[in-house]
């Protein structure tokens, strides 16, 4: 009875976090409902909609693979995030957010104290101000091997919405087979899509 519990919390874990992913998986389509912002485009787009007119980007403007030269791009392309209004917020990153496969990657980048993979003796900026105070986090959820986020301190970013849930067992009268059963209804989606930053669909 225990290890099927066990087993049914997995099950519950795997398809929430899955789910969850999916907003980032499909970031760059507008092919799930999720990843899809209230204005009308991708998750990660460099036409979203600004209230007061005009447009603003989320994504590297050039695909890259994940590096420090790329990090920094992306992190001056944050500094410069402005609201409805078009007035500067002052947005940082907070976290960088990779699949398993970039985890050696970041590290070197994020733990050096001088410059990644130069033989130049400066220091590594990123590092040194601690402009992504939060590290990075790698999302064993994430499906393509390439692609990088970063979250940023913007806040009313990601929901997950939990509608209904309910976990019940019981013993089948006729059979005398314990049973679990689990239940729920939620959603998940992106209202500020400025508390993300992408690569860019990096190929």
């Amino acid at each position: 009875m225990q290890k099927a519990g066990k087993c049914l919390s997995r099950s519950i874990m795997q398809t929430k976090e899955n789910v969850a992913a999916g907003v980032f998986n499909n970031g760059y389509t507008t092919t799930n409902a999720a990843s899809v912002t209230w204005d009308g485009v991708s998750l990660f787009s460099d036409s979203h909609l600004l209230g007061k007119g005009g447009t603003y980007s989320n994504v590297l403007a050039t695909p890259a693979a994940l590096s420090e030269a790329s990090l920094e791009d992306a992190l001056i392309a944050i500094a410069g995030y402005v609201d409805d209004a078009g007035l500067r917020i002052q947005a940082m990153g907070q976290s960088l957010h990779i699949p398993r496969q970039l985890i050696f990657i970041a590290e070197r980048i994020l733990a050096s104290y001088l410059q990644n993979d130069t033989a130049n003796n400066a220091i590594n900026a990123m590092a040194n101000m601690n402009y992504l105070p939060e590290g990075w986090v790698v999302n064993h959820y994430f499906t393509d091997p390439d692609n990088w986020f970063i979250r940023t301190n913007v806040e009313d970013g990601g929901k997950m919405f939990m509608r209904a849930e309910h976990m019940g067992t019981d013993n089948d009268f006729g059979t005398s087979n314990y049973r679990h059963k689990y239940t729920c209804r939620f959603s998940v989606g992106v209202t500020d899509p400025r508390q993300y930053f992408g690569s860019g669909k990096v190929v």
